[in-house]
């Protein structure tokens, strides 16, 4: 959420001032007030910590069954509302009403229910071995893509096609695949990191168009190759759809150029022949330095997921549907929310995405 103090008009929104009053909220799509947030009075920051210390304490006695309690109401608080709460995610951070239906809401109510299905084993008392842990920070969005020579120049031209066609504005009638930056100091870095990029010798060929009258912080979606690892681009976590391309010879070779971040990242292998040379390659990376976590396999012949762009009102409808079927109570809400993802499925997933 962009953040600008409600007194001074010459602070840039985006940053965070402290105050002794209240600070502005800003939708960052299109730059229009949403709300003011009451500052809090630094004087009383050590009595908040003290109540929270008070609630920890008293959660650490509660039995799993107590605590169960509240994780199923945190379950069910936001089945019903699920399209409310994506609509406030979208004016706080310019995220589009499905991608935020899908990757913040949607996600809250199935690792609810895990916990109180299979949390209470674990939380008993446990002795620890000495011994030297590791904390790698993991990333959940797309920042660089590392293609195998062999496919280099086809992949670019399917992925040009596709970069072209993706569309970015506010959300106004989830006619949209890409939202806006959350403030204007991330969309100044993802500007200062492309123009390093360019100087030094990679090339843009393809960008989608944002829409016209298009006010907030949009970045449009940006193929980048020609890059290499003396690039910022390479090296940092990037933001907004800005995706750099670089090919590959070998599979080690890969995996030692992901490695080379300053932020540590899980990696994500595509291939038609999962084998054990690319298990082997992935489980020696000195950052993550495990086995393969996760092997998928498409069962089902479908040529998209049903998750895929272009993104608009039904596809929305449908995943807000499938959050509803899975806690729903309602045997009639339950059958008519099954027919709806079907419909959907079976539409959307049997035809590719044509450029």
């Amino acid at each position: 959420m962009s953040v600008g103090t409600a007194t001074q008009s010459n602070v840039k929104p985006g940053r965070v001032h402290s105050t002794s009053g209240s600070q502005t909220a800003q939708n960052p799509a299109i730059l229009e007030e949403i709300g003011k947030i009451s500052n809090t009075d630094l004087q009383t920051i050590s009595a908040i910590l003290q109540k929270a210390r008070e609630a920890q304490k008293l959660w650490a006695r509660t039995k799993f069954s107590g605590r169960k309690k509240h994780i199923l109401k945190v379950r069910d608080y936001g089945v019903d509302p699920s399209e409310e709460l994506a609509a406030i995610v979208n004016k706080g951070n310019g995220k589009s009403r499905k991608d935020a239906l899908a990757t913040k809401v949607l996600p809250s109510s199935p690792a609810a229910d895990w916990y109180t299905k299979n949390a209470g084993p674990h939380l008993g008392p446990e002795r620890l071995p000495s011994a030297k842990f590791l904390f790698f920070d993991k990333r959940d969005e797309l920042h660089r893509v590392y293609v195998q020579e062999k496919i280099y120049y086809k992949f670019i031209n399917l992925f040009s096609g596709k970069t072209e066609m993706m569309r970015t504005s506010s959300d106004r009638n989830f006619d949209l695949d890409l939202g806006s930056m959350t403030t204007e100091v991330h969309l100044n870095t993802a500007k200062r990191r492309v123009d390093d990029a360019a100087k030094n010798g990679a090339k843009i060929p393809v960008q989608s168009k944002p829409k016209k009258n298009t006010n907030g912080y949009f970045y449009p979606a940006a193929l980048i190759v020609d890059v290499n690892h003396r690039m910022e681009l390479m090296r940092e976590e990037n933001f907004g759809s800005v995706i750099p391309l670089m090919k590959f010879e070998t599979v080690e070779e890969a995996v030692e150029l992901a490695d080379d971040s300053t932020r540590l990242r899980s990696k994500i292998i595509y291939t038609h022949t999962a084998n054990r040379k690319f298990r082997g390659a992935v489980g020696k990376s000195p950052v993550e330095m495990t086995q393969p976590k996760l092997v998928n396999r498409d069962l089902i012949p479908t040529k998209r997921n049903i998750g895929w762009y272009p993104f608009d009102k039904t596809s929305y409808g449908a995943i807000s549907a499938a959050r509803r079927s899975n806690f729903t109570r309602n045997p009639i809400s339950w059958i008519t929310d099954r027919l709806r993802i079907t419909v959907f499925m079976l539409g959307r997933m049997k035809p590719s995405w044509k450029v």
